[in-house]
C-alpha cells in the first residue's frame, strides 16, 4: 500500500522540478468546461473586438483538466464552475511555489442542468412542507442517534414520523462537494443507511448532466425522500424555498443561500493579458453577454 501511495508524490515531486512554459505574445490560452466554453468564447470575441491584436484561445477541456493545465502552466487562467479542491491547489502551489487567486466571475445557471444550477431542496407533492429553514436541513442529515423524522421538519399528516430519507448528488462529486461545502461545512459523515447518492451521470442527448432528474425522480416515487439537486420541474414534486432572515427565498430570487459561482484562477501576478481579460469579463459589456446564456452576472 506505501508504494502505491508513494507513486504519485514522486510523480508531483517530478514534475515541480519541470519549470512551466514561458508566456509572450498576444495570445492568452483559458481553459474551462464543454458547459462554460459558449459563454466565454462569446466572451473572448467581444474582448478581442475591444482589444485588437489580443487573441484569447478557450481550451473547453472539463474542469479537472483545467485545473491541471492551470497548475501545470500550460493555462494562464483557468474558469470552473466549481471552485478548486484541495489537491488542485497544493499542486499550484507545489510547481509554482505561491498559491492562485480565485475570483467569482459570474453566476451559476438558477436550473439549467451541466451549467452549475443552484442547489434546490425538493419534496414530494404531498408533503406539507411548504417551506424549509437551514438548521431543519442540517437536521435532515443527522448522522448519530435516530434517524430524523419530518416532525423534526414541520412537516404533519401521514408523512410526519415516517424517517427523512435524503436523495443527493454524489458526495465527492462537484454538486456534491458544494452542498458538503455549502450546507454541511465539509462533513463527510453521513447516515448512509437513508442517504441515497445519485452519480453524475451524463445523459446521451444533449452530454448535460442528468443527476438532478434523477434526484427528482426519487422523491417522486418517495413521499418520504429529500432530495437535493437542481430546480428543474419535475412532476409529483416540488422545489422548497430555503427561509433566510425570515424571508422564503426560491433558487435564482436575491439572497438564496445556496447559489453556486464559477471561478477564474490566476497566478498572483498575471500576464497583462490574463488580467486584462478577467477585469473585462466583470464588465457591463460582458454582464449583457452572460445574461444571453444559462449563466447570471454577480450582483
Amino acid at each position: 500500500m506505501i508504494r502505491y501511495l508513494m507513486l504519485p508524490i514522486a510523480a508531483l515531486a517530478l514534475s515541480a522540478e519541470i519549470a512551466p512554459p514561458a508566456r509572450s505574445g498576444p495570445v492568452l490560452e483559458v481553459a474551462t468546461s464543454a458547459q462554460l466554453a459558449p459563454t466565454l468564447r462569446a466572451l473572448a470575441a467581444a474582448y478581442e473586438r475591444a482589444r485588437p491584436g489580443r487573441r484569447v484561445a478557450i481550451l473547453a477541456v472539463g474542469s479537472d483538466v483545467a485545473m491541471a493545465r492551470f497548475s501545470t502552466g500550460r493555462s494562464e487562467l483557468a474558469i470552473i464552475g466549481r471552485r478548486g479542491h484541495d489537491q488542485e491547489l497544493k499542486a499550484y502551489e507545489w510547481i509554482h511555489r505561491k498559491l492562485p487567486v480565485a475570483t467569482p466571475v459570474f453566476r451559476g445557471s438558477v436550473a439549467t442542468p451541466g451549467h452549475s444550477p443552484a442547489l434546490a431542496v425538493r419534496v414530494h407533492v404531498d408533503n406539507s412542507l411548504r417551506a424549509i429553514t437551514r438548521e431543519q436541513l442540517t437536521v435532515a442529515f443527522r448522522a448519530y442517534g435516530d434517524p430524523p423524522r419530518w416532525t423534526e421538519l414541520g412537516a404533519g399528516g401521514p408523512l410526519a414520523q415516517r424517517p427523512v430519507v435524503v436523495v443527493m448528488p454524489w458526495s465527492d462529486g462537484g454538486t456534491g462537494r458544494y452542498l458538503r461545502a455549502s450546507l454541511l461545512a465539509g462533513r463527510v459523515q453521513l447516515d448512509w443507511r437513508r442517504v441515497r447518492e445519485r452519480t453524475d451521470v451524463r445523459a446521451p442527448d444533449l452530454g448535460r448532466d442528468s443527476f438532478g432528474a434523477e434526484i427528482a425522480a426519487a422523491v417522486a416515487r418517495d413521499p418520504a425522500a429529500l432530495g437535493l439537486g437542481d430546480a428543474t420541474k419535475y412532476p409529483g414534486t416540488r422545489v422548497l424555498p430555503v427561509v433566510v432572515d425570515g424571508q422564503p427565498r426560491l433558487p435564482g430570487q436575491p439572497g438564496y443561500p445556496f447559489e453556486r459561482e464559477v471561478v477564474a484562477y490566476a497566478d498572483p501576478v498575471p500576464r497583462p493579458i490574463a488580467a486584462d481579460f478577467a477585469v473585462f469579463i466583470s464588465s457591463a459589456a460582458a454582464r449583457a453577454i452572460i445574461a444571453r446564456g444559462p449563466y447570471r452576472p454577480l450582483d
